[in-house]
């Protein structure tokens, strides 16, 4: 598989959590590959990093491989106050339970 990616020019491969059910999850993410190493037994060594998240609209399968149709995430922009408030959030509970333990 990322031989084929690699020769075909993507340079790209969607990278999914394994579903004993449906084979792999519903969201993945694209990787793009940074450099390969391919060793004469046929193992390689893949740097990548990641691109872009997407869900899987249909999961299918090709040549052995696991396939799928996807559709890409669009993340919602969120401004420095929100996130402060966001991330706020987070910590207060966890330092009034600290606090209620004493």
């Amino acid at each position: 598989m990322i031989r084929m990616c690699m020769e075909t020019g993507t340079k790209q491969f969607g990278m999914c959590v394994g579903n004993e059910l449906k084979g792999f999850s519903d969201y993945g993410c694209m990787l793009e590959v940074r450099d390969v190493k391919f060793f004469p037994d046929g193992r390689s060594v893949v740097d990548t990093v990641g691109k872009r998240r997407f869900k899987v609209l249909h999961h299918g399968r090709r040549d052995g491989y696991n396939t799928a149709n996807i559709e890409y995430l669009v993340d919602k922009k969120v401004n420095r106050f929100n996130l402060f408030v966001f991330l706020l959030g987070l910590i207060v509970p966890i330092n009034m339970s600290q606090h209620e333990l004493n």
